[in-house]
């Protein structure tokens, strides 16, 4: 590659967005040129969506999808009787269901996937057995038999799975895509990543309830945020991690999270890179997201706050404030900063057979799978764990029926603690009871609705 100059550098990094416009945003492990949709029938007009879930993030994807002129949301579902209430209240058009099995009967061609986030594989698997396409919310997966569940429902399906990591949408890190995929920055050598979110004071409403899946997610699982990024980025996959965790302590435990305060993990990447993660949505007044890159040539980083990006090479300093790639102001009208337009454009493009889904389901399990692992390597003093090639038929057999869970209260023999501690007790009188919602729901009808059945109350 030739040497650029800092003025070259500057206006590479300006109009590398550019390049991008009316074209798929790949996925690492797929590409473009050697594509052939595997499914068998392709919608012809608008494609029929249902929402699976309906909480505030599910009633925002109604409206999100309606801003697609290729998209209809026809039909929606929650078991909870007040969300599908407060559902019709903003979108009355739209057909309701009380269950996930009832919608997939309506005529649909796509699932959304809004529900809590340990449903997310089970929901995903349901619709791609109906052969229906599936965008699902982060996490992927909740149990690592679930990945290979998932893996699998995904290679039989006639229908199409997209993982909906929206933090890969960022302008910042298309930019950062698109510089190291031209070799910018040589190949990577090292990587920093960081996620920190104070949500402490957002989720108390949740927390107060005992059995809310933020109360027993360790900080890791939900790391697909600041781990796929790289990933998409960079093209690499995951191959080992080492995890490691702040104790559950003040902040969490006063509110009734009973998982610990940080999660701080080294994966080792296909190249025999290393990469290293934190996450905190413990933090008390910090919110960012910052993934710095080294290679050989060069480095890049985003701003901690704000959406600069730093390229540093032997040419220079260049600095830029990458924008949308195209279709600027409908996706400034979506969230997470324009991420959510371009997550459902490339999954469109896949449903119509025009790309691969960008993030597809390889792709997806390899930035949910060293979150789970770095939790159970943090359990057993940072043990390195491999994260399986789920591609190799005995590295899924070998997570099968590893079905093991944060929940304890599952009381199974091989579950794994919330905590490095064990299962903390929170503060005295933080729980006002023992449901997973505020909805009046007889908790064990509600439980057996989740397949929670087993859970003890």
């Amino acid at each position: 590659m030739k040497k650029l100059s800092r003025r070259d550098t500057l206006k590479q990094m300006t109009f590398a967005g550019a390049a991008l416009a009316g074209a798929g945003l790949f996925g690492p492990n797929t590409a473009a040129a050697a594509w052939q949709p595997t499914n068998t029938s392709v919608p012809r007009g608008k494609i029929r969506f249902g929402v699976s879930g309906l909480g505030g993030r599910g009633i925002n994807w109604i409206g999100q999808l309606a801003n697609h002129e290729d998209i209809e949301v026809v039909a929606a579902c929650d078991i909870t009787p007040a969300a599908v209430t407060a559902a019709k209240h903003f979108h009355p058009s739209v057909s309701y269901y009380d269950s996930l099995d009832k919608m997939l009967v309506h005529e649909i061609d796509a699932v959304l996937i809004a529900t809590p986030a340990f449903k997310h594989a089970s929901d995903a698997i349901a619709a791609l057995n109906a052969d229906k396409h599936v965008l699902s919310e982060v996490t992927a997966c909740w149990t690592m038999a679930e990945a290979v569940a998932l893996y699998e429902a995904a290679k039989r399906s006639k229908a199409i799975y997209s993982f909906g990591e929206n933090y890969c949408y960022f302008y910042h890190m298309l930019e950062m895509k698109k510089l190291y995929s031209e070799g910018l920055i040589g190949t990577l050598n090292f990587a920093d990543c960081s996620y920190y979110a104070a949500y402490r004071e957002m989720w108390i409403p949740f927390c107060k309830h005992k059995f809310e899946w933020r109360n027993w997610m360790p900080q890791s699982y939900y790391s697909s945020h600041v781990v796929g990024p790289l990933l998409f980025a960079t093209g690499l996959r995951p191959v080992a991690v080492s995890g490691h965790e702040s104790p559950n302590s003040i902040p969490s435990r006063s509110i009734g999270k009973l998982t610990d305060e940080v999660a701080s993990f080294a994966v080792k990447l296909s190249n025999g890179a290393t990469a290293h993660f934190v996450n905190n949505f413990m933090s008390a007044a910090s919110t960012f997201l910052w993934w710095f890159l080294s290679g050989e040539k060069g480095s890049m980083e985003n701003d901690r706050t704000g959406g600069g990006l730093h390229v540093f090479t032997k040419s220079g300093v260049a600095h830029s404030t990458p924008t949308a790639p195209h279709s600027a102001e409908k996706a400034a009208a979506a969230g997470h900063g324009g991420g959510d337009y371009f997550l459902v454009h490339d999954f469109l493009r896949a449903i119509k057979g025009d790309a691969p889904p960008a993030i597809d389901v390889r792709t997806g399990l390899e930035m949910t799978m060293p979150g789970i692992l770095a939790h159970r390597s943090a359990l057993a003093d940072g043990q390195w764990l491999d994260v399986p090639d789920l591609d190799d038929p005995a590295c899924r057999d070998r997570y099968r029926h590893d079905t093991a869970t944060p929940f304890t209260v599952h009381n199974r023999p091989g579950d794994v603690s919330p905590s490095v501690l064990g299962t903390p007790a929170p503060d005295q009188g933080v729980w006002v009871d023992e449901t997973i919602g505020d909805d009046p729901t007889a908790i064990a009808e509600k439980l057996t609705a989740y397949g929670l059945a087993g859970w003890k109350v």
